[in-house]
């Protein structure tokens, strides 16, 4: 029996191992016949690795923007084996991409790495399955009734981190500043991912993680394995072999079992949370005289038991509810989304104010006369211009979600705005040149933050950190943008733009409000020591340590002391 079952595992391997040696063939090949072979773009600079290298060693978009500004708004680089990859920021074209959403999928390769840390869930799955889990997913959880009911939460918790700030301030705990009264060296990454986690506990699962006072077993051994699952590390050979050919991770590398491990203790966590949310589904008031819910009486908060009813409505037809390996996989995606990137744009506010002090104290000054003092209403707090043109800024200049790919799932031509010239040396500008033709399989990179940085969109002050430029009228090419928030891409457009941007807005401004009241904020380290650095999420790392993980060293002052 047991030699049975070991050849037909060998045969099974063998033949999704010869499965992905073809696709590599044909791939290969691709180049040869591709449509895209009259794009302009850089020379390949490596016969295996194309451009890779250049990209994976340079700063998020730093080469797309060389790109950009030699080759246009459309142009194509080689990645592994010569493949050709277009990179968009053509205005139009990225406003049909993102309108054609089914005809412009996530590669196989990016969801396989994405199942790997968060599951299938809507960040992951394409196509029908992506349609009835957003039919099923909590979408009024993330609207105006209910943020407004979370932002006692989103308070309770920054208030909290301010108070421990103070605190060991007071009490010298912090390195102190040579010279100063009350500053104290913080690390600022730290500290917001454990707050944004307790303020995800909450909100996702009405449950404290404990993650900022240590005070809960359960958040202490999630934040952990969150740094694991995003831990920033450089791919290496075995690691590059997998993702070429799939069917070799039936020996997993080192780094794809530290992920299992971890995704292990998400999912012992998540099944915790998701069997005593069904529960009080059953138990609630909820419950129609026929012990069926009816999703019109249910009134919890948070996102999972929004989820949990929706999923059990009576309403629902049985073959549209999701399984609950499928509800569970939503747990990672809450988890990570929902307070990673959060923690990593706070931390950028951070970093540009205190590049900026003019414009620090410029909003402080704005914060410090709100009339309704420590905890203004989401009325308030979203009519506050500087904290918005602020909040605004920084998701442009610096944001967490760096880029995002897609592949055509058909041969299809996708329409551009701008003239272009080929490889040929045609000028394209006909109504009919006015597009790029790409085939099914082809493989197409929109580089969120060289559009949000873009020169030609946002003038010659692009790269520049300016809140004021919110304060008035846009650039024309800045409003066609087809972004869902802002005028920029950074939480995408169309039907997989991000369904949570407004929970995000509203937990950073409530975050900056309760932070920028009470303390100034200044670098530990020069500005250049900071690097941006892409995986999964953009987040400061120090250029010298960047194996450490992200870290932003800072100097906090108290200026007005909120606790006492």
């Amino acid at each position: 029996m047991l030699y049975e079952a070991l050849t037909a595992a060998v045969v099974v391997v063998s033949l999704a191992l010869a499965k992905d040696v073809a696709k590599l063939i044909r791939n290969a090949i691709r180049p040869y016949f591709s449509p895209l072979r009259i794009v302009p773009g850089p020379k390949s600079t490596h016969w295996l690795w194309g451009n890779m290298r250049e990209i994976l060693k340079a700063d998020p978009s730093e080469m797309h923007d060389r790109w950009e500004q030699e080759y246009g708004p459309v142009l194509k680089y080689k990645i592994l084996m010569g493949v050709n990859r277009l990179s968009v920021t053509d205005v139009r074209a990225l406003g049909y991409i993102f309108a054609h959403n089914m005809d412009f999928e996530k590669p196989g390769q990016i969801r396989q790495s994405l199942a790997d840390i968060l599951g299938e869930g809507l960040l992951v799955v394409e196509g029908e399955v992506h349609k009835q889990q957003v039919h099923i997913a909590p979408s009024p959880a993330f609207g105006t009734s209910q943020i407004r009911a979370l932002i006692g939460t989103f308070f309770d918790k920054s208030i909290q981190m301010r108070d421990i700030w103070l605190h060991k301030l007071r009490l010298n705990e912090f390195e102190v500043k040579s010279g100063t009264v009350h500053t104290g060296q913080i690390e600022a990454v730290m500290w917001l991912n454990r707050m944004t986690l307790d303020i995800i506990g909450l909100a996702g699962f009405g449950y404290d993680l404990g993650a900022l006072d240590g005070s809960s077993k359960s958040g202490g051994e999630l934040n952990q394995a969150i740094r694991i699952l995003l831990r920033t590390m450089r791919p290496n050979l075995v690691d590059i072999i997998q993702s070429l050919l799939p069917a070799t991770r039936v020996f997993p590398s080192a780094r794809l079992r530290e992920i299992r491990e971890a995704r292990k203790t998400l999912e012992r966590v998540g099944k915790q949370f998701l069997e005593e949310r069904k529960a009080a589904v059953r138990t609630s008031t909820a419950m129609g005289s026929e012990g069926k819910v009816d999703r019109k009486l249910f009134q919890d908060k948070d996102l999972l038991t929004l989820l949990v009813r929706a999923n059990m409505a009576n309403d629902l037809p049985e073959n549209s509810r999701m399984t609950d390996d499928e509800v569970l996989a939503q747990i990672p995606t809450f988890l990570l989304a929902g307070h990673e990137t959060t923690s990593t744009a706070v931390a950028w506010v951070i970093y540009a104010l205190s590049l900026h002090p003019s414009v620090q104290d410029k909003l402080r000054a704005e914060l410090l006369a709100c009339k309704e003092g420590g905890r203004p209403s989401m009325e308030v707090l979203g009519g506050l211009p500087y904290l918005d043109a602020v909040v605004r800024e920084t998701m442009r200049l610096y944001s967490p979600t760096s880029n995002t790919l897609r592949v055509a799932t058909k041969d299809i031509v996708i329409p551009t705005e701008k003239q272009w010239v080929d490889t040929n040396g045609v000028q394209r500008n006909g109504i009919q040149q006015l597009s790029y033709r790409v085939s099914k399989g082809d493989s197409i990179f929109i580089p969120i933050l060289s559009i949000n940085r873009s020169r030609d969109i946002w003038g010659e002050d692009a790269h520049e950190f300016k809140p004021e430029r919110w304060l008035s009228e846009l650039p024309s090419a800045a409003t066609s943008l087809p972004g869902i928030w802002g005028n920029i891409l950074s939480f995408l457009g169309g039907n997989r733009a991000c369904i949570g941007w407004r929970f995000a807005v509203f937990e950073m401004k409530t975050i900056v409000y309760t932070l920028v009241r009470t303390f100034r904020f200044e670098l530990a380290v020069k500005p250049e020591e900071i690097q941006m650095k892409s995986m999964a999420v953009t987040r400061p790392h120090l250029r010298a340590k960047v194996e450490a993980g992200p870290q932003l060293p800072v100097w906090v002052t108290a200026v007005v002391d909120e606790a006492s």
